[in-house]
């Protein structure tokens, strides 16, 4: 059952919504411009609702993840197993037109 999890801290740990992570596992998430970006170890990046768990977009790397995502100015980085660091702009079209605020 890999999927991601949301819990409300407000009561009682109560779950909010889950997403299925396809096979997958999150190696990391980060919370950017209204949307929450989750990367996972197959090479796809996430960009979620948070209030939902929906699936906005998204974004294959076609590289295995050991972590990320971070924020570092305007990009967005991930680290692969090989210890390469994949650094994206935020403005992507697939990170910019995700529904941000």
């Amino acid at each position: 059952r890999q999927q991601l999890h949301c819990l409300d801290l407000q009561n009682k740990l109560q779950p909010l919504w889950e997403t299925p992570l396809e096979g997958s596992v999150a190696v990391g998430a980060v919370e950017q411009g209204g949307n929450l970006i989750v990367a996972r170890d197959d090479g796809v990046v996430l960009v979620l609702d948070p209030a939902s768990g929906m699936v906005k977009q998204r974004l294959p790397l076609y590289e295995r993840l050991l972590w990320g995502p971070r924020v570092w100015g305007d990009r967005l980085v991930v680290a692969t197993v090989d210890g390469s660091l994949l650094s994206l702009p935020l403005q992507t079209p697939a990170l910019a037109n995700a529904g941000g605020r």
